[in-house]
């Protein structure tokens, strides 16, 4: 975001258009505000998948959060727990967070490398307050974040193509049932995935008159957002995301009129480092599997 040089009423109905934009996409997201999706689509969607993230949260109250690897996973809470407690509607892996119970076994989902449930599992550690509180604050907190995400993506539209063109798109966004169905998912912390477009938009705006003087900097900033997605949810739709983030090339090739050379070195920059971190991704997550076979 760049807001000096803006005069003060431009700054204003900035600022406005975000304003509205987040709180907008964030109530939707938090509780179906707008009613865009089925209540009960809303409120079961994906959950199965989300246990994993509440079993990792769990297996680190119980025995710390790089346990098992720090990988996410499905525990069976023991038998002299379990008797007590009632089941919740949403699970097993629910009860056993809500209820404070101990895992005595632990099956890992080896596919990721988990980093929405060790910052999940941080952040319960740290906040003194109930589970059932904190959960809550899970997911505002994953809700906003991919309010701010899309938002972010509205500026630039509302920067590049103007007020109704912004509106337009806070509109489809807040009437997505499937960005309302995973915009508070812990699993798929749906901002994750818009990370890698929102840092191409931006560096390619902002650089525009140095653009030639910028690639290893321009390589280095897609490795930290692709490495930061894969951290976050790991390979899920991650052709989607790699795709999503060329989509500002297209547009700003043929706005600046970008050479044939030009266009194939910036690929080749984008493709290195996005290359380059998702390889990381996978040496840091087999230390992991290797971790919690030990």
């Amino acid at each position: 975001m760049q807001f000096k040089h803006l005069s003060q009423s431009a700054l204003v109905r900035k600022m406005s258009i975000w304003a509205i934009s987040i709180g907008l996409l964030f109530f939707g997201f938090f509780s179906n505000t707008w009613r865009v999706a089925d209540q009960n689509w809303f409120a079961t969607h994906q959950k199965d998948t989300e246990a994993h993230v509440m079993g990792r949260m769990v297996k680190s109250r119980q025995d710390g959060i790089f346990s098992a690897g720090g990988l996410n996973g499905w525990g069976t809470a023991k038998n002299t727990d379990a008797e007590w407690i009632p089941s919740t509607e949403l699970g097993p892996q629910y009860t056993a967070y809500l209820y404070k119970l101990s895992f005595e076994k632990f099956s890992t989902y080896n596919s990721q490398p988990a980093g929405q449930g060790m910052i999940f599992s941080l952040l319960d550690r740290l906040i003194p307050l109930s589970p059932q509180i904190k959960l809550w604050s899970f997911y505002a907190l994953t809700a906003v974040l991919s309010a701010i995400a899309l938002t972010t993506i509205i500026g630039w539209f509302y920067e590049e193509f103007g007020g109704w063109v912004a509106i337009f798109v806070i509109g489809s966004a807040v009437l997505s049932q499937w960005l309302t169905v995973f915009g508070k998912n812990l699993w798929w912390s749906l901002w994750a995935f818009y990370l890698p477009m929102i840092v191409v938009m931006y560096f390619l705006k902002h650089y525009r008159e140095t653009l030639d003087r910028q690639l290893i900097r321009f390589g280095i900033v897609i490795f930290i957002a692709v490495s930061i997605k894969c951290f976050i949810n790991g390979y899920e739709y991650i052709t989607t995301t790699l795709v999503m983030m060329m989509v500002p090339f297209v547009y700003y090739a043929i706005l600046d009129k970008w050479s044939g050379r030009q266009c194939v070195k910036w690929t080749l920059a984008a493709g290195l480092g996005s290359g380059v971190a998702i390889f990381f991704s996978l040496i840091m997550l087999c230390f992991q599997i290797g971790a919690a076979k030990d």
